[in-house]
Formats: structure tokens, C-alpha cells, sequence
């Protein structure tokens, strides 16, 4: 389900931070109303006694808001990969206060109060470690050796120079914090103090330090 995947990696950094303000209603509008017909359509899928016709015009609502969340999904995705990988110049703290849906169904984007530049050289290596993280379905079955030799010439170093830590460190980084949670750490600080423990970072390079809090919205 990358939907509620994506719905989430979105709504948590906001929860934190700005529940309370009316730009953050606004940007959650649309995620709130595919919750509430997501619970009502488990409701009547657990209730046989309901009207069927019911049911079956919810699950078409239903699919309808969740093809334009994707696309919405999408477009933000789109936009910020663009941003990093062809700008160069990215805002690196897209939380969805920072994200509006307009009256017409536009999405737009406000307060890049934390630009963000990367040079040519960094979004090649970069690059790099993206397409050698996304080959795989998961971190244990990629080429870890490939991925660390990324790392490495963006800048990273490491005390044992292990190269399972250092691809796990930028999956962490990059990617997500789905092995870490798997392995029982629900949180990126609890995993990254655990890879510390097997292998800590000596270096970590000024660019990276440029997308973590991006990334880190997951």
C-alpha cells in the first residue's frame, strides 16, 4: 500500500510540528477525507447487514481519491527530485505546511526559508547511490559493495569500513528507515545510534548533511 505509505511519510513531520495551524488543515484536507472513506468502507466491509449498492459506491469513491492522491503524490515527488537532481536548488524542508491544494486543485508550495544547493559532482555521486539503492526490494538483497563504493565517494568514511553498515547507512539516509524497523527501531535515531554501534561514521559530508532533513520526512 505506497498510498498510505506516502499518505504517512507526509502527515507524520506535521503532527509533530504544526497540527494546529490553518495551513496545515489545509494541506491534510485531502489526506483526512481518503482516511474517513477508508474507514467507512472497512466498516461496511465488515457489516453484511449494509446496503451493497452503498458499499460498491463508496469503493468507486474510494478509488477515485486514492488515484488523485497518487497524483498528487506523484507531482510533489516529481517536483522535489527535479529540484535536487536537475537544479540543483531544493528546499530541504517540504513538511505539508509547506504544501497547499488550491481552490482549482493545483498543489502549491510555499516558504523555501531552507534552500538548499548541490554541485554538479554531488547529484552525479548521489545519483549513484539512488539507482544502486532502488535495484533491490530491500537493503540485504542489494549490492551492498556498490553502494558503499557510492558512499564513499560522496564523502563518506566510516571507523571499520564495513560495507553492509555503510549500505544500510544509506538506505537510512536516503531512503527510508524500513530495515531499521524491521529490525525493531521505530524511529531513524534509534537505528542510526544501533549502525553507530556496528560502524560509526567518522565522516559525513556537508552535502549529505543538506538532503538528511529532507530525506528524514519519511
Amino acid at each position: 500500500m505506497i498510498i498510505l505509505w506516502r499518505k504517512e511519510l507526509l502527515m507524520g513531520p506535521l503532527l509533530d510540528r504544526e497540527k494546529d495551524t490553518d495551513d496545515s488543515k489545509q494541506a491534510l484536507s485531502w489526506m483526512t477525507a481518503m482516511n474517513e472513506i477508508l474507514t467507512i468502507v472497512n466498516e461496511e466491509r465488515d457489516d453484511k447487514r449494509k446496503n451493497p449498492l452503498l458499499q460498491a459506491h463508496l469503493l468507486m469513491k474510494m478509488r477515485s481519491m486514492r488515484n488523485e492522491i497518487k497524483k498528487s503524490l506523484d507531482l510533489l515527488v516529481n517536483v522535489h527530485g527535479h529540484q535536487i537532481f536537475v537544479n540543483g536548488v531544493f528546499n530541504s524542508d517540504p513538511h505539508p505546511g509547506n504544501i497547499l491544494q488550491l481552490e482549482d486543485g493545483r498543489l502549491g508550495l510555499i516558504d523555501y526559508g531552507q534552500v538548499k544547493r548541490l554541485n554538479v559532482n554531488d547529484r552525479m555521486v548521489l545519483s549513484d547511490i539512488i539507482i544502486a539503492l532502488g535495484e533491490s526490494e530491500n537493503i540485504e538483497d542489494s549490492d551492498q559493495t556498490r553502494i558503499a563504493d557510492a558512499m564513499r565517494d560522496f564523502g563518506f568514511e566510516s571507523l571499520r569500513n564495513k560495507n553492509d553498515v555503510i549500505a544500510m547507512t544509506a538506505e537510512l539516509y536516503f531512503d527510508s528507515n524500513s530495515y531499521g524497523s524491521a529490525l525493531g527501531y521505530p524511529n531513524p535515531q534509534g537505528y542510526f545510534q544501533y549502525l553507530s554501534s556496528l560502524d560509526p561514521m567518522v565522516k559525513v559530508p556537508t552535502s549529505a548533511g543538506k538532503l538528511k532533513l529532507l530525506m528524514h520526512h519519511n
